[in-house]
């Protein structure tokens, strides 16, 4: 009996230590390929070729127009975002090689975080004057005239008089 459990004890020493791999690599920098520790590309790079057991992760700069934001083993890079201007956006935020370009409305709002169309911005009723102003990234915001005060026009840009 004693011989069993020793068995089985040293059956499950061996098959803790050999079923996973341990890595030691920085998780954040690096990745693991048989057994070794390969290098990731940082923010504004891509890879060229994988590590080999001679030699690291070779990478390359993204090319104009293109960016890559975080450490990757990606063999491309992503392509920036265009504001193009015939769909009423305007670059809020020039981009860079680990940056996206930040597309925002000419006028009106966008629809969405990632700014994909443009909304016409709110019109306030008369009686009501510009709050707040749309800033190309949210809507124009109404408030009534106070008393004293007014406004006999719609307009996404006037206050109250």
């Amino acid at each position: 009996m004693k011989a069993t459990i020793k068995s089985l004890l040293f059956c499950i020493l061996v098959e803790t230590l050999y079923s996973a791999p341990v890595s030691n690599c920085d998780e954040k920098e690096q990745y693991s390929k048989h057994d070794i520790c390969c290098s990731l590309c940082p923010p504004g790079k891509r890879m060229v070729e994988e590590c080999t057991i001679s030699a690291d992760t070779k990478c390359t700069k993204c090319g104009s127009g293109e960016y890559r934001s975080t450490w990757n083993k990606l063999m491309n890079c992503l392509v920036s975002s265009y504001c193009d201007p015939n769909l009423g956006f305007v670059t809020d935020f020039e981009g860079d090689a680990t940056r996206n370009n930040v597309c925002k409305c000419k006028e009106g709002y966008c629809s969405t975080t990632q700014c994909e169309t443009c909304i016409t911005a709110t019109l306030c009723a008369p009686g009501f004057g510009v709050k707040y102003k749309s800033d190309g990234i949210k809507d124009t915001e109404c408030e009534k005239c106070p008393p004293g005060k007014f406004s006999n026009s719609s307009s996404a840009t006037e206050s109250c008089q």
